[in-house]
């Protein structure tokens, strides 16, 4: 079920990791403030990879971000995409030793077969990019979104950061060598294709520029606390303590750890005796335990809610990087709550005002200094830690991120009145019915104006008062009058109704309230018998598959079962509320956007009475409007209210043959068909032996002719009646 938000832009985000509150990386905690930042202006659908830290973060993540799972545990996978899946996942751990920035294989399958996935990508008003990975991901995503904004984010340059550890790590310099190659190469490709280019310092935007960007965003993470009064002052502690914010789930941060503690740590500790270093921050994998057992006043714990109170506690931060790459949060976080801070160039890196900074040291000699120096005169290090930070925490705050995400994203959608449609009738055969739904009509909240499109029926619908009456000169279907009357709507929504339906006192409203928010989109009630019984308003997208079960007769006893109905396409497991997505629901009540009904040219003409919303609907999805189903809303569909009985199921047969030859596999349903027929004469047959009522000859005859009459009209360039 999708819960629906208020209206805006809608954004696509992929990255690796699903943000929430609390999140314990850097990249995670800048992508949980854009996201929040998003929501508060439309709606956001993130796709993530599917593994444990990500299944775990779905309990803690915003309930209005719609999280995708994509991976091998993904659940509603069949067995053949979950083989697929597990493949893949093995091939990505095999060529990522050779190209540590290769895009996730799965994302890449998903972009190219996964029909939800690519229906979500032509649906996005702007699709975001995070982390290199998923960046280069954008020339395939344009394949299939041609259209679409793709933003891409650098969190860092990978490129830089291969290059270090070829420098740093002297035993694997040649690997680096050449992932920082082929990371340059990659980075110079995927840039021709974003739309947009951000980074989170002035740095790394040199850099890309270098690498072709035309234009980079430098986007400040709002890091700085939210009011001054928690920047001033923070209390003095009692007794100096050093403290290091990190993850140390990653290797830099531990390598930082080792450095400072076994080089740096007794150097100070031989100045200040009585310091104490506290390493916070979470240890997934407990490798900072060596350290607390090999020196003096170390301590470490763990993962913290309040960083402010850990900022509270430190007389000094320092930050001891000597590797990675990109903006270090942590020193950010440091200066703009006002601790002196201590870090090596590395981890000043791409940071405002990074000469102002306590100390900028690389040797262990001198960062030893400098952090005794500021914890044995502490007044002095935190009056000038105030000063930077009331200098800078405004660039960090989260009004400047807030302006700077509303100049990048778009965040507000083309104005529509999301609050009247036009109702368009398509009228053939006796108007008794679509006279009683009119005064049914006319009191309706919603309704703009109502639009009857005849058919060319033998009984001419008759002229009434309030209501537009367009007549067909010749008759075409379904779609044919649907498009006659859309051309005179005059409101951005048309609300198409079957003549043989039974609405409420409230459906239009409703309908109206439960779609406002999907816009653009196909919205349609829950369609239900006279019974009672549903009508399978949501469909899954037609497969040769769902034909065939329909089509052998021998199966026709179990078609009341679940499972059947599956089989053929329906889709049986609607929530009560809410609004549910499908590939398409039945035409008896359509709700439709009416710029992108005319974009993709409304109905194909060339279908009759069946199969011709289907069409459209696939056509829309392409341009990125979906369709729902808002299931608190229903109505009732009696049935046989405008069309010809006597010929529909050649209609049916003709219409689905003709979708094939349109979007493919029409020998393969042509041939699957008639191979079922044979199948309905052997039982038929067996029947007929046993003394049953039934003319197996006969109706294999009757079949096969509706099968050749299909082929020849399917192909026909103009509509047949």
């Amino acid at each position: 079920m999708i819960d629906a938000e208020a209206p805006g832009m809608h954004t696509f985000t992929l990255g690796g990791a699903v943000p929430y509150p609390g999140v314990r990386h850097a990249g995670g905690v800048y992508l949980e403030r854009l996201t929040q930042e998003l929501l508060s202006r439309g709606s956001v659908t993130l796709a993530a990879p599917d593994h444990p830290a990500n299944l775990e973060a779905l309990d803690s993540a915003d309930p209005r971000l719609d999280v995708r799972l994509i991976g091998r545990w993904a659940d509603g996978q069949s067995t053949p995409q979950r083989l697929l899946a597990r493949a893949l996942g093995v091939g990505d751990r095999l060529l990522r030793r050779f190209d540590p920035t290769l895009p996730p294989l799965t994302f890449v399958a998903a972009v190219y077969f996964d029909r939800a996935f690519r229906d979500e990508l032509r649906r996005a008003d702007c699709i975001d990019l995070q982390w290199f990975e998923f960046i280069r991901l954008a020339p395939h995503i344009r394949r299939v979104a041609k259209n679409a904004r793709i933003n891409g984010t650098f969190h860092d340059v990978l490129s830089q950061l291969y290059t270090r550890n070829a420098e740093t790590r002297p035993s694997e310099a040649a690997r680096w060598q050449r992932a920082a190659s082929t990371a340059a190469r990659n980075e110079r490709h995927s840039l021709r294709t974003l739309d947009t280019v951000l980074t989170l310092n002035a740095k790394d935007a040199s850099l890309l520029r270098e690498r072709g960007a035309e234009q980079v965003v430098v986007v400040n993470p709002p890091l700085a606390p939210r009011t001054p009064t928690t920047i001033t002052p923070l209390p003095t502690p009692t007794a100096p303590r050093v403290v290091f914010l990190a993850y140390f789930g990653r290797a830099f941060n531990v390598e930082a750890a080792e450095w400072f503690v076994r080089e740096v740590w007794p150097l100070v500790r031989s100045e200040t005796p009585d310091a104490t270093v506290e390493l916070v921050g979470a240890d997934p994998e407990g490798r900072l335990d060596p350290l607390l057992d090999e020196a003096k006043g170390v301590s470490a714990s763990g993962f913290v809610d309040d960083l402010a109170a850990a900022y509270g506690r430190a007389s000094v931060v320092v930050v001891p990087l000597r590797s990675g790459s990109g903006v270090k949060f942590k020193t950010i976080e440091a200066i703009t709550h006002g601790v002196p801070t201590v870090t090596t160039s590395v981890g000043a890196e791409g940071v405002v005002a990074a000469d102002r900074i306590e100390a900028v040291v690389d040797d262990a000699p001198g960062f030893a200094r400098a952090t005794a120096a500021a914890l044995r005169h502490p007044i002095e290090a935190r009056g000038r830690a105030r000063e930077l930070a009331a200098a800078v925490s405004d660039e960090f705050g989260p009004a400047q991120f807030s302006t700077t995400i509303t100049e990048v994203y778009p965040v507000t959608r083309p104005s529509i009145d999301r609050e009247h449609a036009s109702v368009v009738l398509p009228y053939y055969g006796d108007p008794a019915d679509t006279l009683a739904l009119i005064d049914r009509l006319r009191e309706q909240e919603g309704v703009a104006e109502i639009i009857v499109a005849d058919d060319a029926s033998p009984i001419a619908f008759p002229a009434t008062e309030g209501v537009t009456v367009v007549r067909r000169a010749q008759n075409g279907g379904f779609g044919a009058a649907v498009n006659t009357g859309a051309d005179k709507a005059t409101t951005d929504l048309i609300l198409v109704l079957n003549s043989d339906l039974e609405i409420g006192d409230t459906f239009v409203r409703e309908l109206l309230d439960a779609a406002a928010p999907l816009q653009p989109a196909v919205v349609s009630p829950q369609v239900v018998k006279p019974s009672g019984e549903p009508e399978w308003t949501a469909r899954r997208f037609p497969r040769v598959r769902h034909h065939v079960v329909e089509w052998l007769s021998p199966l026709a006893r179990w078609r009341h079962l679940p499972f059947m109905h599956r089989a053929v396409g329906h889709v049986t497991d609607l929530a009560e509320d809410g609004v549910d997505r499908a590939d398409w629901v039945i035409g008896a009540a359509l709700l439709i956007p009416v710029a992108e009904f005319r974009q993709v040219g409304g109905f194909d003409e060339r279908y009759h009475m069946t199969s011709e919303e289907v069409d459209l609907q696939l056509r829309l999805a392409r341009v990125g409007v979906n369709s729902f189903v808002a299931n608190p809303v229903r109505v009732t569909h009696v049935g046989g209210g405008s069309s010809d009985s006597s010929k529909r199921r050649q209609w049916l047969v003709t219409a689905r043959q003709r979708y094939a030859v349109k979007w493919g596999g029409d020998a393969t349903l042509s041939s699957a068909l008639a191979v079922a027929s044979i199948a309905n004469f052997v039982v038929n047959a067996s029947r007929q032996l046993a003394g049953r009522d039934i003319d197996a000859k006969a109706t294999l005859n009757y079949e096969l002719g509706l099968l050749r009459t299909a082929r020849a009209q399917s192909r026909a360039t103009e509509p047949t009646a």
